[in-house]
């Protein structure tokens, strides 16, 4: 049995993007981002062949974004400043009982339930800076799941594992603050409403075979079809007015195969994989006409001729692809005190849906790589220089104009250097010094954003 209580606060600034030309220049600044979680777990043997598993937990987040007039961040006088609270609230647990039905049979089943809450009400200013508050909106949903698994020893080299679970989910309130949905926002009134309720479930489906080929090597093989149901954020967030609400968003789906091994001899350990992923009714932002260039902002939302888009998009389920790559890691003490270690994952992303045929998948490079030595050259002192490296990845240039074209561009490899040293002081208390980046390469991930030069940090540890 154990419990534990956290909490964590803290405050952020956004940094400031390098090319954006938009209208609404993006001066943030989160002061509260705060964290809270409570959890329980426990094990309780139930006779010689049964064990139960039980987890509860309260989560609780608090964070306010505010936007500025300027980078000076001193003023909210402009139509692009604002202040935003979330109060977010989770809650929930879970049961799992382990049955072994006999020495080469296990049966495990699990029940899982989750309550979110999501609460905000944005504050904008006018010219003179007098604030104006939207009433309170709240979105809550409950989500369930039932799951069986059962593991077969067919001998004792051969594993069998099959398992599947069905999942469902309940809205119970999703509200709005402005025009609903299908009027004109520019001439009716604000008011507080609330969107279609549409509640959703979905099946997942897991087979697992693994076979212990010998002293040193295992090798293993699974086939797998979850799906992924879409968050509150992807059905109802007007994200800053630039995208419309979709209640009948669907659940994405995916197939994920893979085969893989590890083998280890002596003071050398290798591990790989290779995976294939289908991917069916994936979640695409879709530019889409607002009201009253249509009859709705529901799809399908086909514009009335010569009815000019926007930059507003709708999240919907129209696209589709696949994902395959391998995953590679080796591990090996070349020397009593000399460690050393190196991954790599190589994966091709092709997701599409017709409308766009531009549209490129971000955020992934082809190639990502990872080394490392650990030299201990005295006892509890180790000194641990690394390269990270990856190469291109698409990112989409966001200050596009209203109604043009999306522009994916390739933001560029990079190779960085890093340096850590870690000593104990004693059995409870170790401390550290390291650099990032040692050679202050500059390099991007996403659109605008470049990242950190040359980094120097400092900790100390203390466990009792």
């Amino acid at each position: 049995m154990r419990s534990a209580n956290t909490h964590q606060e803290g405050a952020k600034n956004a940094p400031l993007h390098i090319s954006d030309t938009v209208n609404d220049p993006r001066y943030w600044d989160w002061p509260s981002w705060d964290i809270t979680s409570v959890y329980f777990l426990s094990t309780t043997a139930l006779g010689d062949r049964a064990t139960l598993k039980t987890r509860a937990y309260y989560n609780r987040f608090d964070s306010i974004l505010r936007s500025f007039d300027t980078r000076a961040q001193t003023t909210q006088s402009r139509g692009y400043a604002f202040d935003s609270p979330y109060e977010d609230r989770a809650w929930g647990g879970s049961a799992q009982l382990d049955f072994q039905a006999s020495e080469a049979d296990t049966l495990r089943l699990a029940f899982h339930y989750r309550h979110d809450k999501h609460v905000e009400f944005q504050t904008g200013f006018s010219s003179a800076g007098v604030p104006t508050t939207e009433p309170r909106q709240t979105q809550t949903k409950n989500t369930w799941s039932l799951a069986l698994e059962n593991e077969l020893k067919l001998s004792p080299a051969l594993t069998f594992t099959v398992g599947g679970s069905f999942d469902w989910r309940d809205l119970k309130l999703a509200e709005e603050y402005g025009a609903p949905l299908g009027t004109n926002s520019n001439t009716t009134p604000k008011v507080l409403f609330q969107y279609p309720r549409r509640d959703a479930d979905a099946w997942n489906l897991q087979g697992r075979i693994d076979w212990q080929a010998g002293d040193a090597l295992n090798l293993h093989a699974s086939l797998s079809s979850r799906a992924r149901f879409p968050t509150i954020f992807e059905r109802f967030s007007q994200r800053f007015n630039t995208a419309i609400p979709n209640p009948d968003l669907k659940a994405e789906r995916a197939t994920n195969a893979e085969i893989g091994a590890n083998w280890t001899d002596g003071p050398i350990r290798v591990e790989g994989a290779l995976f294939y992923s289908w991917v069916r009714r994936a979640i695409f932002g879709v530019p889409t006409p607002a009201y009253p260039c249509t009859a709705s902002t529901l799809p399908p939302a086909v514009p009335t001729p010569g009815c000019a888009l926007t930059n507003l998009t709708q999240s919907r389920n129209v696209g589709e692809g696949h994902y395959y790559g391998v995953e590679l890691s080796v591990s090996a003490t070349i020397l009593p005190g000399l460690d050393a270690g190196i991954n790599y994952t190589g994966i091709k992303r092709k997701l599409e849906y017709d409308a766009n045929p531009a549209f490129r998948p971000t955020g992934v490079p082809t190639h990502k790589g990872f080394a490392y030595i650990d030299w201990a050259p005295v006892e509890g002192l180790h000194i641990i220089p690394s390269i990270d490296l990856a190469s291109n990845r698409w990112t989409l240039f966001t200050a596009t104009p209203a109604g043009a074209p999306q522009v994916y561009y390739r933001t560029g490899a990079y190779v960085n250097a890093g340096l850590r040293i870690d000593y104990a002081l004693t059995d409870h208390i170790d401390i550290g010094v390291g650099g990032r980046n040692l050679f202050d390469d500059y390099y991007m991930l996403t659109d605008g954003f470049p990242e950190p030069g040359r980094t120097l940090f400092a900790n100390i540890r203390m466990r009792y």
